[in-house]
């Protein structure tokens, strides 16, 4: 087995392995085994028993992991894939010396706004993106460059991106004459898109991963990834507005205020399934990424009409189970934490108080670090949003379940502020224990030079 991921078991027995803003990475609730009746025969033959195709785990990228109507992936995707990593890690067997990797499959899904047929290709063209990431497959890229659908530009501003992320050594006007040349030259911008999928696509410890092309569930048997990469439109929204919703979402000037609610349905999902598992692609049910939606429609289910509109109450599909229009999906995904409703996480806000008895050094550093130091929020004192005798700083992006302490950084003296806790805990009003841990060995005092000195406060200990 691979190694274990640090857990938090869940109320329906799934395990939670890391949760963010960003997305989320999960194992499925374990099913137990059904008893199976085979009746005896004369003849000399064998019976054959089947098994339904079922996830074991799960990973899912939040809409803000993109750009806005976009399959664009954003650099703090980076999170996420490590999260996907680990979690392939953590079910990828080994026998008799070979690993056995479990096989992935892709889905992606837009809101329940707009044109059906256009959110079928928006949908697959994000599977797509995430699907080109792993595999460092650079003609799917250079594809969903060249040909936009819609608002779905990727252009000069994702050229800049791209040359930031992979090449941060790169000064602003230096990356602006790089995107010019590389919006022109169709063999150097497949360098940069491998070059940004390595540096998106990487462990915790920094090193690159990918996923092999046959570790998909086609087990790249089928050129156009059919049962690989799936776009599922607007057919299974995990949340359906109230009638009353969608009549004051109608109005154009409600369309940010809509966008914002509908974020939680634009995502995409990648299910992990038992490693050995194989499928017939012929009788895939879900057409190619690049297909259109009549292949979905065989699969809807008899109310699909229903479950797509609009009732008099906001409907999540974690509580009632008739939002999604497409059976084989709705089954597919039964009881999957990925497939959860996620309003948007508190921000973690912390304050550090200025003036004459605590003048912090505007070139200090805040730093926000995980249990394991793979994940380091920094602020400059600088930066901080001045409130009242206070220097305000906002983590909004820290992942659940993840441990961090806080601590000031100047030169080499490294303050502490608080230590290891879920800061998503702390933020919930429902929990009163949930308080960051001060600590209690030392406390700051600012020398004459602006440098700062740890005292021991314990006389026990050596100097």
């Amino acid at each position: 087995m691979g190694p274990e991921l640090e857990r938090r078991e869940v109320d329906d027995g799934a395990d939670l392995l890391a949760s963010g803003e960003g997305g989320i990475a999960a194992r499925h609730p374990r099913l137990a085994p059904l008893p199976a009746h085979v009746a005896p025969t004369l003849a000399d033959g064998f019976n054959t028993l089947g098994f339904r195709v079922t996830p074991l785990a799960c990973w899912r990228a939040h809409d803000m992991r993109f750009a806005f109507a976009s399959s664009f992936p954003r650099p703090d995707l980076r999170l996420e894939l490590q999260g996907l990593e680990r979690l392939i890690a953590t079910h990828t067997l080994t026998v008799g010396g070979r690993s056995h990797a479990p096989p992935l499959a892709v889905f992606g899904h837009a809101d329940p706004t707009g044109d059906d047929e256009f959110n079928k290709v928006l949908s697959g063209r994000r599977a797509q993106s995430v699907f080109a990431l792993l595999t460092r497959d650079a003609d799917i890229m250079e594809s969903l460059f060249s040909h936009p659908h819609g608002d779905d530009v990727w252009g000069e501003p994702a050229l800049q991106t791209m040359l930031a992320t992979a090449h941060p050594e790169h000064d602003t006007s230096a990356r602006e004459e790089a995107a010019r040349r590389v919006r022109r030259d169709a063999t150097a911008r497949k360098v940069l898109f491998l070059a940004y999928a390595d540096a998106l696509c990487v462990r915790r410890d920094g090193t690159p991963f990918r996923v092999a092309r046959a570790d998909f569930l086609d087990r790249d048997t089928d050129a156009k990834a059919k049962g690989a990469v799936m776009g599922c439109s607007e057919f299974n929204p995990v949340m359906v507005f109230s009638e009353q919703e969608q009549r004051e979402f109608a109005a154009p000037a409600s369309k940010p205020k809509r966008d914002q609610e509908n974020a939680g349905n634009r995502r995409v999902v990648i299910f992990l399934f038992r490693p050995g598992v194989k499928i017939d692609v012929g009788a895939w049910p879900c057409p190619r990424a690049n297909e259109g939606s009549a292949g979905c429609r065989k699969r809807f289910w008899s109310d699909a009409k229903r479950r797509r509109a609009p009732a008099a109450e906001r409907r999540l599909q974690e509580e009632v189970h008739d939002t999604f229009a497409c059976r084989f999906y709705d089954r597919l995904s039964n009881r999957s934490p990925c497939e959860r409703f996620l309003p948007r996480l508190v921000p973690f806000r912390y304050g550090l108080e200025v003036g004459e008895a605590m003048p912090w050094p505007l070139d200090a550093t805040l730093r926000y670090v995980s249990e394991d130091g793979a994940i380091i929020k920094s602020f400059a004192i600088g930066e901080g949003q001045a409130v009242a005798n206070m220097r305000v700083f906002t983590f909004d992006d820290y992942p659940r379940g993840i441990r961090f302490r806080g601590e000031v950084v100047q030169g080499d003296f490294v303050i502490p502020l608080f230590d290891l806790i879920d800061l998503g805990a702390v933020q919930d009003p429902s929990d009163a224990e949930a308080v960051l841990p001060l600590p209690t060995f030392e406390e700051v005092q600012p020398r004459a030079d602006g440098l700062f000195v740890p005292i021991d406060l314990d006389p026990s200990r050596e100097a």
